[in-house]
C-alpha cells in the first residue's frame, strides 16, 4: 500500500492524501480483501479505480473502519462494467439526515472516513487485480 501527500496551498490550506490500494485475487478464489495500515481521517474527496485485468460485474466496496455505526462507514459501493474501465468518482456524497433519522432531500455531504480503510472485491475470478487511489482532505 502506497500513499502521496499533495502540499497545502494558499487557495486550499488542507492537505490531500492519497491511500493507494492494490486487490489481487489468488487462484482458485473470487475475493479479495485489502486493509491500508494507516490510519486516515478526513473526507473522501475522490476515488480513482485502475480495473487492470478485472472481470465485468465484480464489486468493490470501501470501508472505513473508525466508524461506530456501520451505515456511514461504507463509503465505496462500485460494479465493474463491461468492458473494465479507469473510472474516477469525483466527490462521493451521502444523503444528510435529520435528528429523526429520515433523509433531508437534495442535501449530500462528503463522505468522513476515520480509521483504517479495508476494500473488498468480489465475484471477481482468479488472477483478477486492481488498484484503488482514494484521496482524503483532511
Amino acid at each position: 500500500m502506497a500513499e502521496l501527500s499533495l502540499p497545502r496551498n494558499a487557495g486550499h490550506p488542507a492537505q490531500i492524501v492519497v491511500a493507494e490500494v492494490t486487490l489481487t485475487v489468488a487462484a482458485a478464489a473470487t475475493t479479495a480483501t485489502a486493509t491500508t495500515t494507516k490510519d486516515y481521517n478526513g473526507l473522501v474527496w475522490w476515488i480513482e479505480i485502475d480495473p487492470g485485468s478485472l472481470t465485468a460485474s465484480a464489486t468493490i466496496s470501501g470501508y472505513s473502519l473508525g466508524s461506530a455505526i456501520a451505515t456511514y462507514a461504507k463509503f465505496l459501493d462500485y460494479t465493474v462494467p463491461n468492458p473494465a474501465v479507469e473510472r474516477v468518482i469525483y466527490g462521493p456524497t451521502v444523503q444528510q439526515q435529520s435528528n429523526a433519522g429520515s433523509n433531508v432531500t437534495g442535501v449530500y455531504e462528503h463522505y468522513a472516513v476515520t480509521g483504517k480503510l479495508k476494500f473488498d472485491l468480489a465475484s471477481a475470478t482468479a488472477a483478477d487485480s486492481v488498484v484503488i487511489r482514494v484521496a482524503i482532505l483532511g
